[in-house]
């Protein structure tokens, strides 16, 4: 009994120290793949009409690249203002991550399990508006929605934590603008050079 007690010191004191490394600091994402779109319009913008909660359950305000940075540089890596006239107003009414705890096995069982025990929902919501030269009349939009999910397991560390937010943030924001460069391409055709 007094050899187990300092073995099972020693690895309770391993196991907390397990996820103390710092945040790992998350490359700039950036969406290049393909050639971007150019557009006979004068300037793209994009306003952010979704304010971070700061609080739990929500967790985007903690990361390095928060689905609406993401898709800001997405904007700027997939259209292209290549004109005179006219604008596009890209809009994002939601951009949230919202973090719920899974139960764990109970018991000694789960002392030895290794559960799945934080689940993520991601949301997305974009309109992009194309206005006149003044500014005043939208001519046309087009809208995208995506959502996303992932859980993480119980003993994923930092670096893996981060990677999998980082990873289900930039898959959001791909789902996004598949779907608003397939609306472009439909809804703005008239205004996308050859």
């Amino acid at each position: 009994m007094q050899k187990i007690i300092p073995l099972v010191v020693s690895i309770l004191f391993l196991a907390a120290c397990q996820n103390t490394h710092a945040p790992t600091k998350m490359p700039i994402p950036h969406f290049t793949h393909k050639p971007a779109l150019s557009l006979q319009v004068r300037d793209i913008s994009v306003t952010e009409d979704y304010e971070f909660p700061s609080k739990s359950p929500y967790i985007e305000h903690t990361l390095d690249y928060p689905p609406s940075e993401m898709f800001t540089i997405w904007l700027k890596d997939r259209l292209k203002a290549d004109g005179a006239s006219s604008y596009i107003q890209a809009s994002i009414t939601d951009a949230s991550i919202q973090k719920t705890e899974l139960p764990k096995t109970p018991g000694i069982k789960g002392l030895f399990t290794n559960d799945q025990t934080e689940k993520y929902d991601a949301k997305m919501v974009v309109q992009l508006r194309l206005y006149n030269e003044e500014r005043t009349i939208a001519i046309a939009d087009v809208n995208a929605t995506s959502t996303r999910s992932i859980t993480i397991a119980e003993n994923a560390s930092v670096v893996e934590r981060d990677t999998a937010y980082y990873n289900l943030s930039k898959a959001l924001v791909n789902d996004i603008g598949n779907e608003l460069e397939k609306q472009i391409r439909r809804v703005f055709a008239a205004y996308i050079l050859k």
